[in-house]
């Protein structure tokens, strides 16, 4: 599944939920056989996240946010009013990204940094916390922690390779991410603690293993990878402590951004540009949009009857879409420029 390499504005969306509460990066086919797949601009995702308890979502719009859109997911639950939600994003241009928050309707904009690169904010469960990316200290990519108002900035990673992709596990005891291994444009899957502290490696060998999504209990992760020599990535899993690596797509499609469904028994994730839903063994994949676009990123609604995805138009247009788990009933809801909404 062919990627943009270059992109020229960014966003990720994260839906706050309360007082207070998480993905993808974008990836290339290259000519380098030793490179199999690569990341490019960081563009974006849409992160729902709430306390462990939920109810039915109510339809939310934000409007004006310029950009391109992108890959996407979003974890956790729903408000039961509106009035008590915001939404964590990125937004930029020519490599200056900023994290910002907003109320569902557009207004109330805050802007949280204010340094330069900070992308990808990821709301603790609990919501008392947003995990994010951000270049301010480094000329390599680190993970940092802040409160919601963007103070009592946390740096959590001190490495010298980019640092990408972090996601609390649903406990909020932990975050998952990405490191660089500093050959080439590979990736390998890293967890620590939510301080920073107990940073441990959880893949290793050949291949780039990206994209990393905890299962519901956090007992397992999903992640795409080319570890086996294919060319294209494959959907894979493990358990949370690296162990029992398992390959559950073998297709040549381009598997990419899994993502868990709530109750743990299915996985969504994009084929060949078309979003699929497998069980948690990878059997029975089912592709429930349509083949006409480049459709990635999906993500689970949180009471796992539908999914938000993101899709590229044969004009480059990026936007999101919602859909029923079985392929009904597909939503716009972004237009351009894109506004976002769940429901």
């Amino acid at each position: 599944m062919k990627r943009t390499s270059t992109l020229f504005t960014a966003i990720a969306l994260a839906l706050m939920v309360g007082c207070g509460s998480g993905n993808g990066l974008v990836t290339n086919p290259t000519s380098d056989a030793s490179q199999a797949f690569t990341f490019g601009e960081i563009a974006g995702r849409a992160v729902l996240s709430a306390p462990p308890q939920t109810v039915e979502t109510r339809q939310t719009t934000v409007t004006s946010l310029v950009g391109v859109i992108s890959d996407m997911s979003m974890t956790g639950g729903a408000s039961p009013t509106l009035s008590s939600t915001r939404i964590a994003f990125h937004r930029g241009e020519g490599g200056i990204y900023e994290i910002y928050t907003c109320r569902p309707d557009g207004t109330d904009m805050r802007q949280l940094t204010a340094t330069g690169y900070n992308i990808l904010p990821s709301y603790s469960p609990d919501g008392r916390k947003i995990v994010f990316v951000s270049r301010r200290d480094s000329s390599h990519a680190q993970i940092y922690s802040m409160n919601l108002n963007g103070s009592s900035v946390v740096r959590l990673t001190n490495d010298a390779y980019d640092n990408m992709e972090p996601m609390f596990s649903p406990d909020g005891t932990k975050i998952v991410f990405m490191r660089s291994t500093g050959t080439g444009n590979s990736y390998k899957i890293w967890v620590m603690n939510a301080n920073g502290s107990g940073q441990t490696q959880l893949t290793a060998g050949a291949g780039q293993d990206q994209n990393p999504s905890w299962s519901s209990n956090g007992a397992r992760i999903a992640f795409h990878s080319n570890r086996d020599g294919q060319v294209l990535p494959n959907i894979y899993t493990m358990n949370a402590d690296g162990s029992n690596i398992q390959r559950i797509t073998f297709g040549d499609n381009f598997d990419a951004n899994p993502s868990w469904s709530p109750t743990g028994n299915r996985i969504a994730f994009s084929s060949g540009g078309q979003i699929t839903i497998a069980n948690a063994d990878g059997s029975s994949p089912v592709n429930i949009s349509s083949p006409a676009n480049q459709d990635i990123s999906p993500y689970w609604s949180p009471d796992g009857t539908r999914l938000v995805f993101a899709r590229q138009s044969l004009k480059g247009e990026m936007n999101i879409y919602t859909i029923a788990a079985d392929g009904s009933d597909e939503v716009a809801v972004t237009a351009v420029p894109p506004a976002f909404s769940v429901d």
